[in-house]
């Protein structure tokens, strides 16, 4: 018989034991604790911090919810299956709180595994190891189980195969937890195996294969969530949590953070992050009021500067809002060059293409007279976009030398600046070509 490694960890709080030896907790500490590893798995840490296994708060139920989820390795980091059983408790204020109890063991196959622990568990104490900070586990004690074939008479689900996930059982008949898994497994195709037992509702929904409701009233309420997935859903690997944290870190510290320009870098090369994304993460930090409502400060400038190289097409509203204070023109020139600093070094074209888009923008505003020169000019002087001067220049004299040789047969594709750019002077080539074009 196959024996693997379990390791479980507990959400850490501040425990008052009562006589009859019930808790209540008197607030979390922001550590784990009854852990039995020296360090939580990087990636298994994420995925708990971008609750991919959270119930919504106070939603467990009298019995626990366990929830069982493949973590994929990344950056040469190992998969890992994790479970998680969730139990609700209350605090010194009578509230209700929900208290995570996790098993995992390395490897993408081990699901099946953990349920086979915690079957033997429950067959041996009568019930399922939820959280109990009565109890004692201590770093480099993990558990050692020995695998065996698990007998039990699965209730068949019998689904049939769907486009669109996760698939939300009836509460009745209480399916076997193997059975979940055994269908979460055969249901995942190309999806991460990810499924819920027993719970009231979820943070993230949309993220798992196999939901089964606690009650009617879970399944009615899971159902109207599931069928109004949110518009912008990233891909199951971005980590969110550090992306919003980025921001606020470059918003409210006068010294940039390496870490944070990383995460934001690591935002950029996801495709599933849109621009509608990131203009939703930066509206919630204040960016569309400052711009509509004047508002100005030290955060505000770094938090619209940071937008303005992530979402191109907000340049020139930032360009405008400068000229109303232009006291904070330094803090905007020294977060930006601060900011390309520390972006790293093999995404540098990522960054490179950002400001370029950027720059494209406010060259159609400024023919166009929707923006000054002098905010321009003191764009191209005093920021990222400096190293961008002499380029510029070579990019015009290319297009110039372009329009002067194929004339009629110009195709636009060809042009570094774009038709609309030229347009102008390509339809007075060859007619008024000797006299100056005022609009340049």
């Amino acid at each position: 018989m196959e024996v693997i490694t379990i390791h479980e960890f507990s959400t850490g709080i501040k425990v008052d034991i009562q006589a009859d030896e019930s808790w209540i907790s008197q607030g979390f500490t922001g550590q784990y604790m009854n852990n039995t590893l020296e360090v939580i798995p990087y990636n298994v840490e994420r995925a708990i911090a971008n609750k991919r296994f959270a119930v919504a708060e106070g939603m467990a139920t009298n019995q626990p919810a366990v929830i069982g989820r493949v973590i994929s390795g990344k950056s040469g980091n190992p998969d890992y299956s994790v479970i998680a059983l969730v139990s609700r408790g209350k605090d010194d204020k009578a509230r209700s709180l929900s208290v995570y109890r996790y098993f995992l063991c390395e490897g993408g196959d081990g699901l099946g595994k953990l349920l086979g622990y915690l079957q033997d568990f429950r067959n041996k104490r009568g019930k399922l190891p939820v959280f109990n900070p009565n109890q004692s586990r201590k770093v480099g004690k993990p558990i050692k189980y020995r695998c065996r074939g698990i007998e039990t008479d699965l209730i068949g689900l019998e689904l049939e195969l769907q486009d669109n996930f996760p698939i939300l059982l009836s509460p009745e008949p209480v399916p076997e937890l193997l059975a979940i898994h055994q269908e979460a497994i055969r249901h995942a195709d190309d999806q991460v195996v990810a499924w819920a037992y027993n719970v009231e509702a979820l943070e993230e929904p949309w993220y798992f294969t196999i939901i089964h409701p606690a009650s009617n009233k879970a399944y009615e309420n899971l159902s109207k969530v599931i069928s109004k997935p949110p518009v912008i859903r990233p891909s199951l690997d971005l980590d969110e949590q550090a992306l919003k944290s980025a921001v606020k870190c470059l918003m409210n510290n006068s010294q940039v953070k390496p870490e944070a320009v990383k995460a934001i870098a690591v935002g950029l090369d996801e495709e599933s992050v849109t621009q509608q994304y990131w203009m939703d993460l930066f509206n919630k930090q204040g960016a569309k009021d400052a711009i509509k409502q004047n508002i100005a400060s030290e955060p505000m400038v770094r938090l619209l500067t940071l937008q303005s190289i992530v979402i191109a097409e907000t340049l020139p509203n930032l360009l405008e809002w400068l000229t109303k204070h232009q006291d904070l023109e330094t803090v905007f020139h020294d977060f930006q060059k601060s900011f390309s600093q520390h972006f790293p070094p093999n995404q540098r074209q990522l960054l490179k293409n950002r400001l370029g888009n950027g720059l494209q923008i406010v060259m159609e505003k400024l023919l166009a007279q929707e923006i000054g020169v002098k905010e321009v000019s003191s764009l191209l002087n005093h920021s990222p976009w400096l190293n961008y001067r002499q380029e510029i220049l070579e990019d015009i004299k290319e297009d110039l030398q372009l329009i002067a040789k194929t004339r009629k047969h110009l195709n636009p594709d060809n042009l570094n600046w774009g038709y609309k750019i030229w347009k102008n002077l390509i339809n007075s080539w060859g007619t008024k070509y000797d006299e100056p074009i005022s609009y340049y």
